[in-house]
This record gives C-alpha cells, sequence and structure tokens, in this order.
C-alpha cells in the first residue's frame, strides 16, 4: 500500500498535528511494512530537501511564509513537478491524507488524488475556527470555514477528525466527517523515562532541582491563545506562597522574548526542546498546565503528560474534555490566572490529589490512547 500525506507543516518544525502524523504513520509502518508513506510538506524551517524520517520519506518544497509558524504558501511549480516526478518514479498510490482544512493543501491534495488514481481523506485538527491575535485574520479564517471549507470537503472520498469536538464542529459547517481517530502516545516511550523520585535535572535549565520541589510545566507553542502568559501570571503569585514550586516553560513562538523579558522568580524557559528532552523534561514534571483558550482539536501535549504519569491543569477546549474529567484525570480551569492560581494551589498543597489525576489520567492513555491501538484502527479503515 502507497499513501501520500500533504501537509504545510512537518519535522523539524514542531506542533500538535505535525506530531500527530510523525507518530501515525511511523507506527503504521512498523506494524505494517507493506505499507510505504511518502509526505509533501513546505520547507519553512530550512531542512534538508529529501530526507527518510521515522521510516517516512519527507519532500519538502520551497514556500512563502504569510504568517511565520503559523501559514503559508508553497511554490506550486515545485509541487506539480515533485508530484509529476513521485508518479513517474514510485507508480500508482493508493491514498492521498491531507492534513487540516484550512490550509491550502487541503484544496490541491485532491486534485492530486485523481491525478495519482488515488482515494483522498481529509483529517482535520481543529474544534473551532482558528484563533489569531488580528481581528483581520480571524475574520478571514472564520469566512474560509464558513464559505471555502464546504465546498473543498466534497472534494474528498471522506473526511475523518481528531476528536469528536472536530467531528462536531465540521458537521456544524455541512461537513459529513465520518469518523474520529483521536491523536495517541508511545505510552512506553514515556513510561521507561519516568524518575520523579530521583534528582531533577530538567533540560536547558542550569539548576538541579531537589526531589522535593514540584515542577510545573508548561509545554507547548509560546502564543498567547495557548495561555503560557496566564501560567506566568499566576506563577507570579504562587511564588510569594509556596517555596520549593519551579515553572518550566517549554517551547518557542510569539511570546517567548516577551514572556522571558519578565524574570519572574523561580519561572525558567528551555526554548524548544526535542523529543527525548520532551520525555526528560515529563518524566521530572510534576503538574502540566495547558490553560488554552486556542482552536484546539486534541492536544497531545496532555497525552503526553498522561503518559508520564504528571497531574493536569487545562481548560476544555475542544477535544480536551474527552479526555480530561474535572476531579478525576485532570483539573479544569478558566483561561484566567486567577483560576489556574486556584487550581494549582490545591494540587500543590494536596499530593495525594496530584497522585491520584496522575494515575487515573496513566490508565486511560494507555488504555484508550496508544498509538498502537489507534494505528491498528486507522489502517483497518484506510484497508477497507
Amino acid at each position: 500500500m502507497k499513501i501520500l500525506v500533504t501537509t504545510p507543516y512537518f519535522y523539524p518544525h514542531a506542533g500538535g498535528s505535525q506530531k500527530y502524523i510523525e507518530d501515525l504513520y511511523s507506527q503504521l509502518i512498523k506494524a505494517h511494512p507493506e505499507v510505504e508513506v511518502d509526505l509533501i510538506c513546505y520547507n519553512t524551517d530550512k531542512a534538508p530537501k529529501k530526507e527518510v524520517y521515522k521510516g517516512l520519506n519527507v519532500f519538502r518544497v520551497s514556500c512563502l511564509q504569510i504568517l511565520p509558524g503559523q501559514f503559508a504558501l508553497p511554490n506550486y511549480l515545485e509541487v506539480f513537478n515533485l508530484v509529476r516526478r513521485l508518479k513517474q518514479k514510485r507508480g500508482k498510490y493508493d491514498l492521498v491524507n491531507a492534513h487540516t482544512r484550512f490550509f491550502d493543501n487541503s484544496l490541491w491534495s485532491p486534485l492530486v488524488a485523481k491525478y495519482l488514481g488515488a482515494k483522498s481523506v481529509l483529517t482535520d485538527h481543529c474544534a473551532y475556527s482558528p484563533r489569531h491575535s488580528s481581528r483581520a485574520v480571524a475574520l478571514v479564517a472564520k469566512a474560509v470555514d464558513l464559505l471555502v471549507v464546504p465546498q473543498i470537503a466534497k472534494l474528498y472520498g471522506d473526511v475523518v477528525a481528531v476528536s469528536y469536538a472536530t467531528q462536531r464542529y465540521l458537521r456544524s459547517l455541512g461537513v459529513k466527517a465520518s469518523r474520529v481517530f483521536h491523536g495517541g502516545v508511545i505510552v512506553q516511550n514515556f513510561e521507561s523515562k519516568n524518575t520523579k523520585a530521583s534528582l531533577r535535572v530538567v533540560p536547558k535549565v542550569n539548576k538541579k532541582l531537589d526531589k522535593g520541589d514540584v515542577v510545573v510545566t508548561y509545554l507547548g507553542r509560546l502564543i498567547y491563545s495557548k495561555g503560557p502568559q496566564i501560567l506566568l501570571e499566576a506563577a507570579k503569585e504562587a511564588n510569594g506562597e509556596f517555596n520549593g514550586v519551579r515553572f518550566i516553560f517549554a517551547g518557542k513562538g510569539e511570546a517567548l522574548a516577551k514572556l522571558k523579558g519578565q524574570k519572574v522568580k523561580n519561572a525558567f524557559f528551555t526554548g524548544n526542546l526535542n523529543q527525548k528532552d520532551v520525555i526528560k523534561l515529563l518524566a521530572n514534571t510534576d503538574i502540566v498546565v495547558l490553560p488554552t483558550s486556542h482552536h484546539e482539536g486534541f492536544p497531545i501535549v496532555l497525552l503526553e503528560a498522561g503518559a508520564s504519569s504528571c497531574a493536569v491543569v487545562t481548560t476544555q477546549v475542544g477535544g480536551i474534555g474527552e479526555l480530561i474529567k474535572n476531579g478525576k484525570t485532570g483539573l479544569t480551569v478558566e483561561p484566567t490566572s486567577k483560576d489556574v492560581k486556584v487550581k494549582l494551589t490545591r494540587l500543590i498543597r494536596d499530593r495525594k490529589l496530584r497522585t491520584r489525576l496522575a494515575k487515573n489520567l496513566h490508565l486511560k492513555v494507555k488504555k484508550e490512547f496508544d498509538w498502537s491501538v489507534i494505528s491498528e484502527r486507522y489502517f483497518n479503515y484506510i484497508n477497507s
């Protein structure tokens, strides 16, 4: 079986949808060696134009970054020539799988599928219209959702979603999303590195933490819609009440410089981390906080937190409620520093509660969201 995947953003670019594609297809190839996957993405991070990454044949085309890290347009002549060469070299494809409805690849991918004689599937990741600090950009995104997306969807053989929240939103647009394939995590990778009882060593933080310290981590893109500034504000207040609480902000984005410049005591910024360092960071984290109001579909970071036996504090945006149940697998908050501080205070003071929530989340992630389970369901779907 030959599959062509299209997405604007992919490794080394960091993001939830990129991680979803990477883990889904690498796990699929591992379990089913007869599956071959080629991937076309945009060269947003000055990476090699061609490489094999985790079993995927990655092809990167030149692009113009309209909104750095959020929206780019490729050299379409380069895309066409690449597809033509792939057809000549690889022969017939069985499936073209495009990711995320509001990027331009969702428009040209079904045309590519027709040219290659393949079926087409659109996988969508976002449970809302895209959020942006610019009102004009947000309005354009909303107009695209209402007017363009329903027409694009008709070009595909099928549309699937990464959460039930995303599926419901698509259906509200008049798009029939047939089924849900949640994001997942390779649980074993995180379990084997769990070292919370030992001396804490956090990647790219020049400070060794005592085993008695409580480590609170924000992990992801540092953009305002995901709420790192909310946690930092809560950290300012919490620092006056607790000793031994350390706040780690891992990732890069438009808010990094401004947040780092505030120089909050016991707040550390790591910048971007590779997957090995992400695993190490979460192994030394007690509480993961994601106070997001972003157009989340199903945040991978919460799955990774669960696999690492971390307690979670987060909002109920998008598909988060399909994983985090308040008081059972985490604590839910409004995206305000006041509410985040209240819930954090509760978890910091109550170690038994932290342990119970972390254990419940770990068991749920291991049972329902391991990639070995999800990728097999996906394989049966595309094979049929």
